[in-house]
């Protein structure tokens, strides 16, 4: 070991501190585990402690004698080691072997000999990195070395590690799609991705992604299930790719929306349906036909448009009423709905909420259903406020009308408003007490 030159000397000695310390470490797990009793733990401790303050104190005997240059360097490649991944040749710490990565596995070895700075280093790239950055001349900071001041070992080795980082297109796409989707690696220097897609609705949509021929369109291979709703070919951002400007990030955003935004309408339908609306999606002029009947009594339909966005439901619908209602008061509370309802929207809104509103509107302003509890059928009888034979009245119904407003009435409905009040539900006009 006294062959040593004083810096390989010192990192030599440093390196045992390091295994004793690691030593100390697995005594107290032993300790700890029961393995080892408190005075055979004290024992090996102390034992340990003295050998670390006995090589403490060669180096610091051996640093008293470094040259300005020895101790500069020192410093230099201590930073280097608490920075990098490095391999250090223990015959010659002056040599050392720094660890590069891309985000796709691609591996660098690159190699730095030191034994002369601040007045010169030696700077070796592996084949693959010269092909990528060039050679280590033609990164300014190496080849403008020594500044004054020198440029400190760290710097110059951050300043490789950013060359490799901002040249590699195929690291940052990379890295784009780690930032926005679930990524699975299978090997470190594998191509090929497998994409996790999550609609809004949490559910997951599997893809792979081949780079191998990136900056070229990537193979895309989607997998059963998401085959049923992305047609590839049709995507804009395949259609437009450019292997100067174009990202793989955007393909999967596209496919995200596209997910997004058929899984919704199919949700949209069928909720729709369940409140016994007829509903069909045109999906070539991305427009649903809703058709609202006004009551069992009364089948007059009233017919909307709703254009689906691209960004849906990100972005609200826009909602047209084909068909007018005769009646002013519901032709307003209608427009009144749709706009509040296309203010208000949020992603988790959804069109059968909206036509619940409206069948309220139609309820509050129908001559089919009664006036104070906007039913067909009485609460109290359940008899309908109109016959359920067209032309058939009487024993079939429960129906009153105010003498004042004409508005009708669940006859039960009518009775234990007016009893409490002496007035119309809706006119408030005076009732006598039959």
């Amino acid at each position: 070991m006294n062959s040593l030159k004083p810096l390989d000397l010192i990192f030599k000695l440093e390196e045992e501190i390091e295994k004793n310390n690691l030593k100390n470490f697995e005594l107290k797990s032993d300790f700890n585990s029961g393995q080892i009793n408190l005075s055979q733990y004290t024992s090996k401790v102390e034992e340990i402690e003295k050998k670390n303050k006995e090589i403490s104190n060669k180096i610091t005997s051996i640093e008293k004698n470094l040259s300005e240059q020895e101790k500069i360097l020192k410093k230099e490649i201590e930073s280097v080691i608490n920075n990098f991944q490095v391999e250090l040749n223990p015959e010659n710490v002056t040599h050392i072997k720094v660890d590069f990565y891309s985000s796709i596995g691609t591996y660098y070895l690159v190699e730095l000999k030191c034994q002369n700075y601040p007045n010169r280093i030696e700077i070796s790239f592996p084949p693959g990195l010269t092909d990528l950055l060039g050679p280590p001349n033609s990164i300014a900071i190496i080849k403008d070395f020594p500044q004054q001041p020198p440029a400190h070992l760290v710097d110059i080795l951050r300043t490789i590690e950013e060359e490799i980082l901002g040249k590699s297109r195929l690291d940052e796409e990379v890295q784009s799609l780690y930032h926005e989707f679930d990524v699975e690696q299978p090997t470190e220097l594998s191509t090929k991705l497998k994409i996790h897609i999550y609609s809004l609705d949490a559910e997951e949509f599997d893809l792979e992604v081949d780079l191998k021929d990136f900056p070229q369109l990537p193979k895309i291979i989607p997998s059963q299930k998401m085959e049923k709703f992305i047609f590839l070919d049709s995507l804009k951002s395949i259609r437009s790719w450019n292997p100067t400007s174009s990202h793989v990030v955007h393909i999967l955003r596209e496919i995200s929306g596209i997910l997004d935004k058929k899984l919704r309408i199919n949700l949209e339908l069928k909720l729709l349906k369940q409140k016994d609306l007829d509903a069909v999606f045109e999906s070539v002029n991305n427009i649903i036909h809703v058709s609202l009947t006004e009551s069992k009594t009364n089948p007059k339909k009233y017919k909307f448009d709703i254009q689906i966005p691209n960004n849906y439901p990100s972005s609200p619908p826009a909602i047209n009423l084909v068909t007018l209602p005769e009646d002013q008061q519901l032709s307003e509370k209608f427009q009144n709905a749709i706009n509040d309802f296309i203010i208000e929207w949020f992603p988790a809104s959804n069109l059968a909420e909206f036509f619940n509103i409206l069948r309220d509107s139609m309820a509050e302003t129908s001559k089919f259903v009664c006036s104070t509890c906007k039913n067909l059928v009485c609460p109290y009888c359940s008899k309908n406020v109109s016959g359920t034979i067209p032309g058939v009245q009487g024993e079939f119904e429960c129906q009153i009308r105010c003498t004042h407003c004409k508005r009708i009435f669940h006859k039960c409905c009518w009775k234990e408003y007016v009893k409490h009040s002496q007035k119309c539900p809706i006119c408030q006009e005076h009732i006598s007490i039959w």
